[in-house]
């Protein structure tokens, strides 16, 4: 069984995990009441659950916020889709590939360097526009994940909501949730130097790689 991680709060910290309200970086399951709206919403995501099977929250906490003294101010919850890490490497293996090199299943060892450092600001969550998820107890996956910040799903927040707070399996640390809120929109490299050094020396046993400002494509 994995254990707990830093990258996430605890669920028996009744003071830091929140089950009854939605926060930026929560991860969501794909329930049953998320395939209902993903049938009807986006019957891609629907039809290809082993390439959705997990989605976090973009939108900002403060905008999901609810209490006695104001209402909801986001009409709207945005899902990023989670994939499993697999999916990620062979995506950026097969970028690597020419034609003759996919029939074999190889590529060549000169590219072997720019993939590991790629793979390195992954995970130290510098690689804009994926966020890597560590698996852990709190969450539910036991393979590593990665948010692909650039394919999303709005959905509307009265009719879901509930959905999507029902379907919430694992909460960000607030560092973390920061961190998300920074990679969340396209910025500047002058932006990206100003992402505290404490979030970044709290990565995973990686060295920083300097953020190189070139995205490659989704698929």
């Amino acid at each position: 069984m994995a254990s707990s991680h830093f990258q996430y709060e605890d669920k028996e910290n009744e003071q830091a995990y929140c089950d009854n309200q939605l926060f930026q970086g929560d991860i969501v399951e794909r329930t049953q009441a998320i395939e209902d709206i993903l049938r009807e919403l986006y019957p891609y995501a629907h039809q290809n659950p082993e390439r959705y099977p997990f989605f976090v929250v973009l939108t900002q906490s403060c905008d999901l916020k609810v209490d006695d003294r104001r209402e909801r101010k986001a009409e709207h919850i945005t899902l990023s889709a989670v994939r499993p890490i697999r999916l990620f490497l062979e995506q950026e293996v097969l970028k690597l590939q020419a034609p003759v090199l996919r029939e074999v299943g190889i590529c060549l060892t000169k590219d072997k360097p720019g993939l590991l450092r790629r793979i390195e600001r992954l995970l130290s969550n510098e690689e804009y526009p994926y966020f890597y998820l560590h698996p852990s107890a709190e969450t539910p996956f036991t393979e590593a994940h990665v948010a692909y910040l650039r394919i999303t799903f709005p959905l509307r927040t009265d009719p879901h909501y509930n959905a999507c707070l029902a379907g919430k399996r694992a909460q960000l640390a607030p560092e973390f949730q920061a961190k998300l809120g920074w990679e969340d929109v396209p910025l500047t490299v002058e932006k990206r130097k100003a992402i505290p050094q404490k979030i970044i020396r709290r990565s995973f046993g990686f060295r920083q790689v300097p953020f190189q400002g070139q995205d490659g494509p989704m698929l």
